[in-house]
């Protein structure tokens, strides 16, 4: 048994953060990690590394509810004692450069997105050498960086650099070279060449199942990736199928009450405004609202397009 004050207790309620974190159960997640970060700054003071890793943690947590202000500054406090105890010169603040350019990218100001990751790639290629399955995630961030500004071909080239890494180091069944198919297939559904983005999709979807089980939410985001690109081709009953896939997945292994379970009943609530089925869209819309509403707040920009649908439905009765 641990004492009230003692560090492993701080560490255990680190843990049960993030395993909250990752189930969408986020009041849980955010009240653990304030015990932790409260028994640690007690025992540890302000500077120190595992303080930084916990601020990084709560970053983490307003990320994930969309309050990217308060996430930023609790990343930018966590970079502050990384230099001061590092001396500049960690892969631990290589993580947190790379971290930053993600929250500058959700924040808009892509100038200092761009910055960071560059600064992530620099350090990481200096500390831990070219092929490092470090490097490899920074180069997949740039080219999510790209995908969001638009700028395509940029994005494919970062995606193929990242995923020559991953293929060398860890050859092809591994989680990240998924991750690298599904980014490409992604971008080139943006291309609107879908039969390019469907074979990379079956690509990352033939790993995630023999590494994972079909009962995966990587699957689960395998499909739904899928199922868009049905849509797109105006396949209906397949991206439905698809769809329907993924909600059956993340409601087993999350519950009912989670954002991605939201995210599947928004995408067969567009496949239903698509095929005019307005009622089943609204009763698809209305189920996302009370999740959103629960989980995320009524302030949050994801419910915004939720409401969105819903009037659309509405509109076209």
């Amino acid at each position: 048994v641990y004492g009230e004050e003692s560090l492993e207790l701080a560490w255990s309620y680190t843990c049960l953060g993030t395993d909250y974190l990752m189930l969408g159960k986020f009041k849980k997640a955010i009240e653990y990690y304030r015990k932790a970060l409260k028994l640690r700054l007690g025992k540890q003071g302000e500077k120190h590394e595992e303080v930084a890793s916990l601020y990084s943690n709560i970053s983490s947590y307003y990320s994930a509810v969309a309050k990217y202000s308060q996430a930023l500054g609790y990343m930018l406090k966590a970079l502050k004692i990384q230099r001061e105890v590092y001396d500049g010169e960690n892969p631990d603040i290589a993580l947190t450069y790379n971290k930053l350019g993600e929250l500058y990218s959700n924040i808009g100001d892509y100038p200092s997105s761009l910055e960071y990751y560059k600064k992530s790639l620099e350090l990481r290629t200096r500390l831990l050498g070219p092929k490092h399955p470090d490097v490899s995630l920074t180069l997949n961030n740039l080219g999510c960086f790209y995908h969001e500004v638009e700028e395509y071909e940029l994005a494919l080239d970062y995606y193929r650099k990242a995923l020559d890494i991953q293929l060398e180091v860890f050859g092809e069944e591994h989680p990240q070279v998924a991750t690298s198919y599904n980014n490409i297939a992604n971008a080139y559904t943006d291309f609107e060449e879908y039969e390019k983005a469907l074979e990379y999709h079956d690509k990352a979807l033939k790993i995630r199942i023999a590494l994972f089980g079909d009962e995966h939410p990587e699957v689960a985001n395998s499909y739904s990736n899928t199922g868009v690109v049905c849509q797109n081709l105006e396949d209906f009953d397949k991206a439905m199928e698809y769809y329907y896939s993924a909600l059956n997945i993340h409601r087993a292994v999350f519950g009912d009450m989670h954002t991605s379970v939201a995210n599947n009943y928004l995408q067969i609530a567009t496949v239903c405004l698509d095929l005019g089925d307005f009622e089943r869209a609204i009763t698809y819309c209305s189920l996302v609202v009370d999740i959103q509403l629960e989980l995320l707040g009524e302030n949050h920009a994801d419910l915004a397009l939720t409401y969105t649908n819903l009037g659309l439905a509405y509109e076209a009765l």
